[in-house]
């Protein structure tokens, strides 16, 4: 550990119960790509600090900042755990923390690599989705034509209407001629 990282990991704050949990969890995690523990999702730190980890609050505050440690940072757009936080996020925080059960962890990661691809959740999903986006479309379809009929609609009355008032305002000329005479 480099003299950054230990003057880091002095600084980090955990609220009472959490800290012993994220320093075992912490030094049994499965390394993804090579780094510890994401702290870039939590308190804002790559939006204010960018790379800078030294300056990084390392407060965990909730469960939720505890969940986005273990995940990549694209993953980490969810506030809380719930239908914000994506299935692949949670397959994430699932296959990145040892706690959980070995067959769970296998089974996450089986569903993770094998989702949309073949397997029949996945030719279920693709079917719906076809089905609901083809039904849309025909909706579409069928708004599009029917604007594009009152359009022309429209446009055929207003040209009517715009004959009828060069006739009345020829009228109305001819009347006034006639009258002048």
């Amino acid at each position: 550990m480099d003299e950054d990282t230990k003057c880091s990991l002095l600084k980090r704050a955990f609220p009472p119960g959490l800290e012993d949990e994220v320093t075992s969890i912490e030094t049994k995690v499965a390394r993804i790509a090579g780094i510890y523990l994401n702290y870039e999702t939590i308190n804002m730190n790559k939006d204010i600090f960018g790379k800078r980890s030294n300056r990084y609050d390392y407060r965990v505050k909730n469960h939720v900042d505890l969940s986005k440690l273990f995940l990549q940072t694209h993953m980490t757009k969810y506030q809380a755990i719930d239908d914000s936080c994506d299935s692949s996020a949670v397959l994430g925080i699932i296959i990145n923390i040892d706690e959980f059960p070995v067959a769970v962890r296998s089974y996450a990661e089986n569903v993770d690599t094998q989702f949309l691809k073949g397997t029949l959740l996945g030719l279920e999903l693709v079917k719906e989705i076809r089905q609901d986006t083809s039904i849309l479309a025909k909706y579409a379809n069928i708004l599009k034509f029917n604007l594009e009929n009152e359009s022309e609609k429209r446009s055929a009355a207003d040209k009517v209407i715009q004959d009828e008032l060069i006739t009345l305002n020829e009228r109305i000329k001819t009347l006034s001629n006639v009258k002048k005479k």
